[in-house]
């Protein structure tokens, strides 16, 4: 049977809980492994997940721990609505290329510039 493996980083802001871990686990990033075995049909291939792992460091040693993907998802969610905001959220292009209110041009009115390219031989 073919088994394939994937890693991802996830990344905690703050220290966080996992199940069978005595004490919370400091914030940081951590790798998730996945192991999922090839299911062969006569339509289509699926894969099924084996097993999902969290390799934490532990000083100088990566330590592999079997963990279950909702209590991780769960522990991802709460760790991101916990966080505060990044910022402000991103302007729209238009704002972000408007001159700042005490620059010297910004009594200038703002109009949005567009632009259509022809071909160069100058056919439509």
């Amino acid at each position: 049977m073919t088994v394939r493996t994937t890693h991802k980083t996830v990344t905690f802001t703050k220290p966080f809980r996992l199940p069978g871990f005595e004490d919370p686990l400091p914030a940081g990033p951590y790798e998730v492994e996945t192991t999922e075995e090839m299911l062969e049909g006569n339509n289509h291939t699926g894969f099924h997940r084996t097993a999902t792992g969290l390799r934490i460091q532990m000083g100088s040693a990566i330590e592999y721990h079997p963990i279950d993907p909702a209590d991780l998802a769960a522990a991802l969610e709460s760790d991101q609505k916990a966080a505060p905001p990044r910022g402000r959220p991103p302007a729209s292009a238009a704002d972000q290329a408007k001159p700042a209110s005490g620059s010297p041009s910004a009594a200038a009115r703002w109009v949005s510039l567009w632009v259509r390219n022809a071909p160069p031989d100058g056919k439509r």
